[in-house]
């Protein structure tokens, strides 16, 4: 299992197409803007991820074409209970997008955008590090002990690295390459 991270390249399109990214990555201070882990399945390798339609499996061929990302890939180091991660994943889907709480996750230090972007717990809707965040616990690779809904994709690589979750050498995924 990987856990992967996306910077996205930039192109005037895909800023104008795709502002929340770059306002994420702005607040953050991160060149991250989105995570995602791996599953294989059937002998393919697919992005498990929380994102604007919500929680999904995609091929990483498809992601790649799509998220006009370069995909940082670190391994997990950890071991884990593949049925863990089933469970994970069935309780992931059908999830809806959050919009608001991927904003209030870049923004809960900052009092004044903290009252506006409140987030109220909604079981019903995730956004991308809050779904990992939450992964790394069903896994039981932390203890239940941080608020998910405010992690923010560099925040939660911090966390990542401090409990020694991940190789720290990550490969890296583009379009025009194969994953090793």
């Amino acid at each position: 299992m990987y856990i992967v991270f996306f910077k996205p390249i930039f192109t005037i399109k895909h800023f104008i197409t795709y502002p929340l990214k770059w306002v994420i990555m702005l607040f953050s201070q991160s060149k991250f803007n989105h995570v995602a882990h791996t599953l294989e399945k059937n002998g393919l390798t697919y992005i498990a991820e929380s994102k604007g339609k919500g929680y999904r499996h995609i091929t990483l061929e498809e992601c790649l074409k799509k998220s006009n990302s370069v995909l940082y890939a670190f391994k997990v180091k950890k071991k884990f209970d593949k049925e863990n991660l089933e469970k994970f994943e069935k309780s992931m889907f059908n999830k809806k997008y959050d919009f608001i709480g991927a904003i209030y996750s870049e923004v809960h230090h900052i009092p004044i955008l903290n009252k506006i972007f409140k987030r109220k717990k909604n079981d019903k809707k995730v956004f991308c590090s809050e779904a990992e965040l939450r992964m790394c616990v069903a896994l039981n690779f932390i203890p239940n002990i941080y608020n998910p809904n405010e992690f923010s994709p560099q925040e939660y690589f911090e966390l990542l690295k401090s409990w020694e979750i991940i190789n720290l050498e990550p490969e890296i995924w583009q379009l025009d390459e194969k994953k090793s």
